[in-house]
């Protein structure tokens, strides 16, 4: 008999306000402002999502709200957790409201797991201008072979968000595809 996680926290996909909740830091907000909108229009030119398609703090924080229980109200009504890990996000980091949102991340993609052998996707990594020495003593080096798609150092972001975002619709697709089955 597999073993279960002795914690656990559920989302309902079907439930989700947002398809992606995007963690980052202050300092990359120009470049998370353009994923939400490059993802905005290619979502609405495959169709449209009936959830909005990013929760970024910069847009939809609950004013008012302690800061953690927003945090963990906002993950866990989203279908995925993107981290937008670049040297200013490990380096600004040290403040620790990225790493609350990996660590409750974390929780929510173990607690979809069937067993602490098998692993289900929500933690969706992106490394931009990062090498790999600067990820190691750090959770993200674990999440290094699930990345999508790798920047280039110095890479403009929009050279990057036009081979980055297809491919994360069609992650995003194939994926809930996936959870549809299973559920």
């Amino acid at each position: 008999m597999a073993r279960r996680w002795p914690w656990q926290t559920r989302i309902d996909r079907a439930k989700c306000e947002f398809a992606f909740f995007v963690s980052h830091v202050a300092e990359d907000s120009r470049e998370v402002v353009a994923l939400a909108q490059a993802l905005a229009a290619e979502f609405q030119s495959a169709g449209g999502l009936p959830i909005q398609p990013c929760f970024l703090d910069i847009n939809d924080w609950e004013h008012g709200n302690p800061p953690k229980a927003v945090i963990r109200k906002k993950i866990a009504a989203s279908q995925f957790f993107v981290g937008w890990v670049t040297p200013r996000y490990l380096q600004a980091g040290r403040r620790g409201w990225v790493w609350l949102e990996l660590a409750y991340a974390e929780l929510v993609q173990l607690s979809q797991q069937p067993s602490i052998e098998f692993e289900f996707p929500f933690i969706v990594p992106v490394f931009r201008d990062v090498e790999i020495d600067e990820l190691r003593r750090t959770p993200w080096l674990d999440y290094l072979p699930q990345e999508l798609e790798r920047s280039s150092a110095g890479e403009p972001i929009d050279r990057f968000l036009a081979r980055f975002v297809p491919k994360l619709i069609v992650y995003y697709g194939q994926e809930m595809r996936k959870w549809a089955k299973g559920r």
